[in-house]
């Protein structure tokens, strides 16, 4: 059995290597973004801001 595993970064540098975090459950990969409010002014996301820019990028 395929164990996933799990990485943490802070401010674009890996924390410490992937850790286990449990069985696969499917065949993809995810990856979860929370944006740094050091960095950004807001980490507000419109889904439908993004939702279009990922349209036009699938479709090049």
């Amino acid at each position: 059995m395929r164990r996933s595993q799990v990485q943490h970064y802070d401010r674009g540098a890996a924390i410490g290597p992937p850790v286990p975090a449990g069985p696969v459950t499917t065949e993809r990969t995810v990856i979860a973004l929370r944006p740094d409010a050091g960095i950004f002014d807001t980490a507000r996301c419109s889904f439908d801001v993004l939702a279009d820019c990922f349209r036009e990028l699938a479709f090049l």
